[in-house]
């Protein structure tokens, strides 16, 4: 079962990493240090997504949806685009394409990074105490 404590840490490292990239994209082009951040933050979003896949979503054992369930249909809706439009962003920005149009680059991460940063914030905010409340996560790490 997943802790709080460490959905919190993994929030507050690819927030993090989120304001690194945008950082770099704010200052003098260095694609190959924008294609190397880009791909750590997505691998660690990625992740992000599949545990937070394992208890958002209805629990089976629920004869009928509970607040957590409404909340995260809620949120879903409002992101609805978000992993379409991440899909996009990580297929489209190559090395090369990074390389070839920094300012691209620079405005689409602008972009995607404070939607994901909007998405963490709701999770922060709704989601995760929500979550905590119908046990599907823990406080704490066992």
């Amino acid at each position: 079962m997943h802790s709080l404590m460490n959905l919190i840490n993994d929030h507050e490292a690819l927030h993090k990493m989120a304001h690194d990239i945008l950082a770099l994209t704010c200052g003098k082009p260095d694609p190959a240090a924008g294609y190397e951040m880009l791909t750590t933050f997505g691998k660690r979003l990625e992740a992000h997504f599949l545990d937070d896949a394992d208890f958002l979503y209805d629990d089976p054992t629920c004869t009928r949806p509970t607040s957590l369930d409404d909340a995260v249909r809620k949120v879903e809706s409002a992101f609805a685009e978000l992993k379409t439009r991440w899909r996009t962003y990580r297929t489209q920005w190559s090395a090369d394409n990074i390389a070839q149009d920094w300012e691209g680059f620079a405005q689409d991460s602008a972009a995607i990074m404070h939607r994901i940063l909007d998405r963490i914030a709701q999770e922060n905010a709704v989601l995760y105490p929500l979550a905590l409340q119908h046990s599907r996560i823990r406080l704490r790490a066992a």
